[in-house]
């Protein structure tokens, strides 16, 4: 059963022309309303992979609800389209903060393309930095599902350009059919681990050509260790039991590995291979 208020009922009603004159009406206002954000949501889409991508302050207010600021920010910029899909796009926009020292983030939105927002993550990336300390967040992995973000966080002492502290903690959120973000699940990655780069980010060919077979091997099951999978060789077992992080506790962990982590198993083996 529809609805339909009193007035425009007693229209309907009592005039068939008169009927048809107001759906008419009332289709064209909601055509307008539907697409009057189009062409200036084009605008904000073409800035995006050009080498002039800076957003001024109304599109970035408008689209990112980002406040600029004149003096040290009086500019955003498009930064990346995260993914395309028929019905909806993920943007991600860059700006200058407030800080001392080093100082920006990126925020992520997904839009329909009549430029609603439907989702977003507000800190997507970001970098603060001064001499003493450093916390960033970095996105490990991208997809019309799937985005992995790493946040690592550090002490420094400057005298001495000692590293104090490191702190590293890894994020997976779901993106669905309709474009609303969740988070699955976040989880700390000890950095004790001598190869705990092989679970926050995705490792290229030139960072694995030059290793050792011995090596490879290693950070191939560092990875199963982390999870604390059981391992039945005793060449394995021994090696990791002498490591303070490793506990021991599942026969099989392939529920737990994440994308990246998968990915890298992939690429490490082609280079045992080689």
């Amino acid at each position: 059963t529809v609805y339909i208020p009193g007035t425009l009922a007693n229209i309907i009603k009592n005039d068939d022309k008169q009927m048809k004159k107001v759906l008419i009406f009332i289709i064209l206002i909601s055509c307008c309303h539907i697409y009057g954000q189009k062409p200036e949501f084009n605008k904000l889409l073409s800035k995006f992979g050009q080498i002039d991508n800076e957003l001024d302050s109304v599109i970035i207010k408008k689209y990112f609800d980002i406040d600029l600021h004149p003096d040290y920010a009086p500019y955003g910029h498009a930064d990346k389209i995260i993914f395309r899909k028929n019905h909806i796009i993920g943007l991600s926009c860059n700006v200058q903060c407030a800080a001392g020292g080093i100082c920006e983030y990126a925020k992520f939105r997904i839009f329909d393309y009549q430029g609603n927002v439907i989702d977003e993550i507000d800190r997507f990336e970001f970098i603060i930095s001064d001499c003493y300390d450093s916390s960033e967040r970095y996105c490990a992995y991208d997809s019309d599902s799937i985005i992995i973000l790493v946040d690592v966080n550090t002490e420094l002492d400057c005298d001495t350009d000692t590293l104090l502290k490191l702190d590293v903690t890894i994020a997976t959120y779901r993106i669905d059919t309709n474009g609303k973000i969740s988070e699955l699940n976040k989880h700390h990655i000890d950095t004790k681990r001598e190869y705990f780069i092989t679970s926050i980010k995705l490792l290229t060919d030139s960072e694995l050509i030059n290793k050792t077979k011995h090596e490879l091997a290693t950070m191939r099951n560092e990875i199963f260790a982390a999870h604390g999978y059981i391992f039945k060789t005793e060449k394995w077992s021994n090696f990791f039991n002498t490591k303070s992080w490793y506990n021991p506790r599942s026969n099989n962990v392939d529920e737990y590995l994440t994308i990246i982590e998968r990915e890298n198993i992939k690429k490490i083996k082609k280079h045992e291979s080689l």
